[in-house]
């Protein structure tokens, strides 16, 4: 069985087509979607890092600016465990 996993895509469209068809036939499904803006994901950073989070990457963009932009972070939390929030798109 699949514990879980992490996808990247350049085509979130296609993928998300894919998955939604995909994932059914194991029971499993989208849990949630939303578009978080920049503010958002530096706010997650600070109460991770608040929290007694560790920092493996403070907010910024990697890359280049424009409508595909990666604008994200990473933390550890207080079990080791790295996590990433991010925006795709431009900023607001």
């Amino acid at each position: 069985m699949i514990g879980y996993v992490t996808v990247g895509s350049n085509d979130l469209a296609r993928a998300r087509d894919f998955y939604d068809e995909l994932m059914p036939v194991i029971g499993a499904g989208r849990v949630m979607e939303f578009g978080d803006n920049r503010a958002k994901v530096d706010a997650i950073h600070a109460k991770a890092l608040e929290l007694g989070g560790t920092c493996e990457g403070p907010p910024g963009l990697r890359g280049d600016e424009g409508d595909q932009a990666f604008y994200g972070v990473y933390f550890r939390d207080l079990d080791g465990n790295k996590l990433a929030a991010f925006r795709i798109g431009p900023a607001e």
